[in-house]
């Protein structure tokens, strides 16, 4: 079922959206002095409220416009969850030099993955943790 929003929020200079809601849910996201979307909280009634948020590198991968010009954002390098303040998942993501994403994975926060597959510069694969949980655990690993 799509639901009318019925309140939006944009933050007065660079015209992001900083809330949403409805008689049902609201959704907030908070944003860095750069513009980089640092995390989007949304709560429901009679849900659980999920927290997503996001970590970033230096480097550049990303561009948003605005009455500035254009806008380097930093690239994400990693996404984590919460539900009702208990932590959920981690998404990891990797870059080379050239600012292309060459590895991203998913595992669940309580089968943390080894670190000891990464290559010199950081990418590479993520290892199967000690406590692997295969729904979780996900990975691609990106040539070009």
């Amino acid at each position: 079922m799509v639901r009318d929003v019925q309140s939006l929020a944009l933050r007065a200079l660079a015209g992001r959206l900083v809330s949403e809601s409805d008689d049902y849910s609201s959704i907030v996201y908070v944003y860095d002095t750069a513009g980089n979307l640092l995390s989007t909280t949304t709560a429901s009634l009679d849900m659980p409220t999920v927290v997503l948020t996001n970590e970033y590198d230096g480097g550049l991968s990303q561009f948003s416009s605005d009455e500035n010009g254009t806008v380097p954002l930093a690239r994400r390098t990693r996404l984590s969850a919460a539900i009702d303040g208990v932590a959920d998942f981690v998404n990891e993501y990797r870059y080379d030099d050239l600012n292309r994403i060459t590895a991203f994975g998913q595992y669940d926060v309580n089968c943390l993955p080894s670190t000891s597959g990464r290559g010199a510069g950081g990418e590479g694969v993520l290892l199967e943790g000690e406590a692997f949980n295969a729904v979780a655990e996900k990975f691609v690993d990106l040539s070009y």
